[in-house]
């Protein structure tokens, strides 16, 4: 188990973050008899998959279904993280595409408006 302080980089989320993340179910904790959360070290993954997710724009509510598909009681395997990967990929493919026509529509168009940089597909 880690805590905030130790263990969880300060660089993937601030503890409002982290307690935002808990209440909407993305990873679960445990609590010390002084009411501190520890964190079970899998979810170090969880919040990696999720700083990952959220840089290809999926939303939160898409990031928790995917988390959903995996176990909340102990670290995923490398089987979960593999059934994971098809609809993980799926998501980041539309999200391309979505990119993409957006890119082609302001071309289109001749609109001057900022594009996100491509995403890598995986």
């Amino acid at each position: 188990m880690v805590d905030r302080g130790r263990g969880v980089p300060a660089c993937w989320s601030d503890t409002a973050t982290l307690r935002y993340y808990e209440r909407l179910g993305l990873f679960s904790t445990t609590r010390t008899a002084g009411n501190q959360r520890r964190y079970p070290r899998y979810v170090l993954r969880r919040l990696a998959f999720v700083a990952a997710a959220q840089r290809v724009g999926l939303t939160l509510t898409q990031i928790g279904d995917l988390l959903g598909q995996l176990p909340d009681d102990h670290a995923p395997t490398q089987q979960d993280w593999t059934c994971l990967a098809g609809p993980w990929r799926q998501l980041v493919q539309a999200r391309v595409r979505e990119l993409q026509a957006l890119q082609h529509s302001r071309r289109v168009s001749g609109l001057r408006l900022p594009v996100p940089d491509p995403v890598r597909t995986f």
